[in-house]
């Protein structure tokens, strides 16, 4: 392999908004838990029900992930 070098001439720092993503419904759930760590569908849920048993997530068990109107006000009047 050829030595090759590169010089950085500027660096420009930008601020970009992201949206966070969206929340998973239960089948989304399952794919990625499958997918990522090898779990399957009962595990997952399983998992999940304990974190939701211990405080750590909100219920998880939905298949829509719209939040209603007072939800998303509360939610940014917490945050802000």
């Amino acid at each position: 392999a050829k030595d090759v070098s590169f010089k950085v001439n500027k660096v420009e720092k930008k601020r970009k908004k992201r949206a966070p993503p969206q929340p998973l419904i239960t089948s989304s759930l399952q794919q990625a838990a499958s997918r990522q760590l090898g779990l399957g569908a009962g595990q997952t849920m399983r998992v999940a029900q304990s974190l939701y048993e211990n405080g750590l997530i909100t219920y998880m068990r939905t298949d829509h992930a719209e939040l209603a109107d007072d939800a998303k006000k509360t939610a940014t009047q917490y945050i802000s």
